[in-house]
């Protein structure tokens, strides 16, 4: 299996050999532009090859299925929180609406931690992926509390 490294703002990638520990900063401004997933074969300079994958998102995300809210003006659409990162979330619309590309939104969801936090930022539309999915970007991305604490463990 492959792992997974992320590429910096810089275009750069920190790859660590599994055999001998070494970790060197790679160029990967080449393949970055790829619209599909990107598995490279590295070879380290003791000799040891091994699969990367480059992950080009700015953090890594948590899988979740958490029941929540899209509010606009004074509609709420019952979404399923699908995935989450520092910074937003994908969702599943639960039923069709008129939301568009762009619009600022209140998502409001339940934390499955033992408290069953729940939770209200406001974001912004990023991205239909389907009628139904959504890509949403958190307004501030700065976290308190609970899911400060969700987003770390």
């Amino acid at each position: 299996m492959a792992e997974k490294i992320f590429v910096t703002s810089n275009l750069t990638a920190s790859i660590a050999c599994p055999k001998c520990g070494e970790i060197e900063q790679k160029d990967v401004s080449d393949f970055y532009g790829s619209e599909t997933l990107l598995e490279l074969i590295y070879t380290c300079c003791c000799g040891h090859s091994f699969s990367v994958m480059l992950e080009r998102r700015r953090a890594s995300r948590r899988d979740v299925q958490l029941k929540g809210h899209l509010m606009k003006n004074y509609e709420k659409f019952p979404v399923l929180v699908e995935n989450i990162s520092n910074h937003g979330v994908r969702v599943k619309m639960l039923k069709t609406s008129a939301l568009e590309d762009g619009q600022e939104i209140k998502i409001e969801f339940t934390l499955d931690d033992s408290e069953k936090s729940i939770i209200v930022k406001t974001a912004r539309i990023k991205i239909f992926l389907s009628p139904t999915d959504i890509g949403c970007e958190f307004i501030h991305q700065d976290h308190h509390g609970s899911l400060e604490n969700y987003l770390l463990n």
